[in-house]
């Protein structure tokens, strides 16, 4: 009885809560959807300050992975290649794009969601790779390329885990049917990728008017 007690306050901290649900998430995502976006506050679970915190778990795995994985299966021939700072970026920026694009494709499509439930969804979702990205990166050191079918179906059946999640984040968190939820993705996909093109060409089109006024505060400076 104390110990349960003791366990009850522990439930109480909200960080703690997180943490317990996280793990209650593994064995029942659907579920756990529900409790994510649920209005009654008493059984709501998940907060944006845990989800940052676990962002922040898959930006440091996604930056570690390449200094841990073997040199038979690591895309760079040495460590000098790693460039952090773009492992960072890249990261954040699907991240962002995930949550914006599937947040505006769904005020359009009847999702029920908010931005809060989709960025804290999301966050679980992401779980499995935070959770075994590192030990597979290690693994691989003990592999050799005649075990390469081992290695390459551990990453698979990691990123098939978070494609699931993410589908099922997808589909409970916006209250969606199968064919509802499968259109979705899609447009959400789509979406992402349009905002890339987008930001691509309004990033070369700066970087020419920068240019551009460069080159004629120059010529104005030279001819006065």
């Amino acid at each position: 009885a104390p110990l349960r007690r003791g366990l009850a306050r522990l439930r109480r901290r909200r960080l703690v809560d997180d943490l317990a649900f996280l793990f209650r998430f593994i064995g029942k995502p659907a579920d756990s959807f529900y409790y994510i976006k649920t209005k009654q506050r008493s059984e709501r679970r998940g907060s944006l300050g845990f989800a940052l915190l676990l962002y922040l778990w898959v930006v440091v795995v996604r930056v570690v992975t390449p200094y841990l994985t073997g040199f038979v299966f690591n895309p760079y021939a040495n460590p000098g290649e790693i460039r952090a700072e773009n492992e960072v970026v890249y990261t954040l920026l699907f991240l962002l794009l995930w949550n914006a694009a599937n947040y505006l494709v769904s005020t359009i499509s009847d999702g029920e969601g908010r931005l809060r439930h989709v960025i804290i969804g999301s966050a679980y979702a992401l779980f499995p790779y935070a959770l075994l990205a590192l030990p597979i990166a290690l693994l691989s050191n003990l592999l050799s390329t005649n075990e390469v079918f081992l290695y390459t179906f551990s990453v698979n059946l990691m990123w098939a885990w978070v494609g699931l999640m993410l589908f099922l984040m997808v589909k409970e968190i916006h209250n969606y049917t199968l064919g509802e939820t499968v259109r979705n993705v899609l447009t959400t996909l789509f979406t992402m990728a349009v905002m890339l093109l987008t930001g691509y060409i309004l990033n070369v089109l700066f970087v020419q008017l920068v240019d551009f006024v460069t080159a004629l505060f120059n010529e104005v400076r030279l001819r006065g």
